[in-house]
């Protein structure tokens, strides 16, 4: 495949590591010290339609003194339109600009992480800016550094269960997925008397959140899940689905719109023969799935190529034998 068929703009290619030139290779020498990322507790404004998910780190082996971060990573722009990094530690700030995102074609998203539209990338950096203010990252414990925001879109699924992937190969000595990008860089306060440094390169890793690496070592890298999901309009993770009376539960198909594939996911109260029912604009259905399925939470994927010539707009409903859902409506764009 022809990499410029899913890059971004071409300034975001040559990957510029902000810290004081640290390359792949200084991260991974011996002796280095570790730090971990992630993305963790998602929290949805529903005043606002704002998404917010925390940044945390931890460190292994010795407490580090947080000195700068790239902070790079990628994510499904039909699901999230991002805002801003905030909360940050005091006497920290934003290097350079305000940080916008990249976004990439129609295909950048399904080529490189499997997602259904395409991809957003944040290229920005903080830093520590007061020295008497460092933050210290633990040993074995999450500790919040920032947070990112983002706008839900109004064509948002009902249930938001966004990838956010971290611009951090499997193999972390490899960089980040551009050709001769570093990917994600931090280094610490250097507190060695006799180094006469002001920082020290750390090696990163990364857990991507509602992602997965696979074993490829080329496009598509991974491939989403829906780990932590939101339901749009609460102001807390999902922990159980919410059900009627009788023990069922239809959802909203996720993501809508769609471009290649999305999902359906319904809960029954007992394991059971279910069909969910596709119809056009017209009343007229056009396609049916069937199947005996578990009792509580179900999920069917869907593939936009297996409805062929039909319409752009379906609707779909879940029926057994002494139950009819109400009727959602699914939406497939074109890349």
């Amino acid at each position: 495949m022809n990499i410029l068929k899913v890059t971004f703009k071409r300034n975001v290619l040559p990957a510029i590591c902000l810290f004081f030139g640290v390359s792949t290779l200084a991260l991974a020498q011996k002796g280095a010290a570790n730090l971990s990322i992630r993305f963790a507790h998602p929290q949805y404004e529903a005043q606002t339609k704002t998404y917010i998910v925390d940044v945390e780190m931890k460190a292994a082996g010795t407490p580090r003194k947080l000195f700068g971060m790239n902070v790079r990573f990628f994510y499904d722009a039909s699901e999230l339109e991002f805002l801003s990094l905030g909360e940050l530690p005091d006497g920290y700030g934003i290097m350079g600009a305000a940080p916008k995102a990249f976004v990439g074609n129609n295909n950048s998203g399904n080529a490189m992480f499997n997602l259904d539209a395409s991809a957003g990338y944040i290229n920005s950096a903080i830093q520590l800016l007061q020295d008497d203010k460092p933050f210290q990252v633990p040993v074995n414990q999450w500790v919040k550094v920032f947070n990112a925001r983002f706008n839900v879109p109004l064509s948002a699924a009902s249930r938001l269960c966004p990838s956010l992937i971290w611009d951090i190969q499997a193999n972390a000595q490899e960089g980040g997925f551009f050709p001769g990008d570093n990917g994600v860089v931090i280094t610490a306060v250097d507190e060695n008397p006799v180094s006469r440094q002001t920082t020290t390169p750390v090696s990163v890793s990364s857990v991507p959140f509602n992602w997965e690496y696979n074993a490829n070592t080329a496009m598509p890298f991974g491939r989403p899940l829906k780990a932590e999901c939101l339901t749009v309009g609460s102001t807390t993770a999902s922990q159980e689905p919410e059900v009627d009376e009788k023990g069922y539960a239809l959802y909203q198909n996720y993501p809508n719109p769609f471009v290649d594939n999305t999902a359906i996911e319904f809960v029954l109260p007992e394991a059971r023969e279910a069909k969910l029912i596709f119809s056009d604009v017209a009343g007229s259905i056009v396609n049916v799935i069937e199947g005996k399925y578990k009792a509580g939470q179900n999920t069917v994927k869907i593939d936009r190529h297996s409805w062929k010539a039909q319409g752009n707009v379906l609707f779909y409903r879940l029926e057994t034998a002494d139950y009819t859902s109400r009727v959602f409506k699914m939406i497939r764009v074109y890349p």
